[in-house]
């Protein structure tokens, strides 16, 4: 994050360190497309960055938290792109914390019982189970909105448009290229997944609810360690699409005209479950007494998002003579 602030001119945007163990103390594991630094393994040097990188304050995250919280009162919106563990820790600490903030968006959760941390749970909300179960009932559906994981598989862009997004020398297209370096070499090799990649591909550009068959995964060997969920030997894994998790939930905070369908629903956190914990579990058909406490984004305009990061990364000349 230091780095990516510094990469970007962003030096003066404060940055809170928060828990780096969920609230049993049970450490997260990463999927490898991710790197073992959280972005693909990008590395840069000093003049990418322009000097020395940001310094990390010394308050707590859920101490800042709070403190923002009655700073901005009714004004602070939060877009929680990882675990919530600080946000429930925050809510711990501060009884009224959750009532002060205006919005939250999540991205986080499966659905639809198709996970991606286990067989029915999202990372995010899998890595700390708990925390998603103190601080899903502390909102209504007006100021809670969930991005989950299927619906960011649904609206995966192909590798023809990271390829178009990556293309600029722009310092935005460069560093969206250094961080996702490790998960495009992950993409089909040419002629390995022949016409099922390319309608896969096509499918991602005009993504329906049903994701089922939007991505597809292949490996030759995977073996688990205690570093990593799994390791990948051989081949290893192909990714037909890119999937965009976090951009897709900031945007439609930022954009709320990018949410084409969305339904507000009774969510809660499975904690107990051989099999499901961690997944969310909604009440589709509002069948409990229970307050309707979250906004589910079901529908995304997968080409408006692309229109946005377009935008944002190619040469500003360029979006003058437009």
């Amino acid at each position: 994050m230091l780095n990516i602030l510094a990469a970007i001119g962003e030096r003066d945007v404060p940055v809170y360190q928060g828990a780096d163990l969920s609230l049993m103390g049970a450490k997260s594991c990463t999927w490898i497309g991710f790197g073992k630094n959280g972005i693909g393994n990008a590395t840069f040097s000093s003049e990418q960055l322009g000097g020395e990188p940001p310094i990390v304050k010394e308050e707590h995250a859920a101490n800042a938290l709070i403190r923002l919280s009655k700073q901005y009162a009714g004004k602070l919106d939060i877009v929680a792109l990882g675990p919530l563990t600080n946000l429930a820790l925050a809510a711990r600490l501060d009884i009224q914390f959750a009532s002060r903030i205006r919005q939250l968006v999540v991205m986080g959760g499966s659905f639809h019982a198709r996970g991606n941390a286990s067989m029915v749970a999202e990372f995010n909300v899998f890595a700390d189970p708990e925390a998603a179960a103190i601080v899903l009932p502390l909102f209504a559906a007006a100021r809670l909105t969930l991005v989950g994981w299927e619906l960011s598989v649904a609206s995966a862009f192909s590798w023809a448009q990271y390829d178009e997004l990556t293309k600029f020398d722009t310092c935005e297209s460069q560093l969206i290229k250094a961080i996702f370096s490790l998960y495009s070499s992950m993409r089909p090799r040419s002629g390995s997944s022949g016409q099922e990649t390319k309608s896969q591909e096509l499918k991602a550009a005009t993504p329906e609810p049903d994701c089922e068959n939007s991505v597809v995964h292949k490996s030759s060997e995977v073996v688990h360690d205690k570093d990593n969920r799994f390791a990948v030997l051989g081949t290893g894994i192909e990714v037909a699409n890119w999937i965009f998790c976090d951009g897709l939930a900031m945007a439609c905070y930022l954009d709320q005209s990018i949410v084409l369908r969305a339904e507000d629903h009774y969510c809660a956190c499975e904690l107990s479950g051989q099999y499901s914990r961690g997944q969310l579990c909604v009440d589709w058909n509002d069948q409990l007494p229970e307050t309707k406490n979250a906004r589910i984004v079901l529908k995304a305009d997968v080409a408006r998002l692309f229109d946005m990061l377009f935008d944002m990364v190619r040469p500003k000349q360029l979006q003058l003579q437009n």
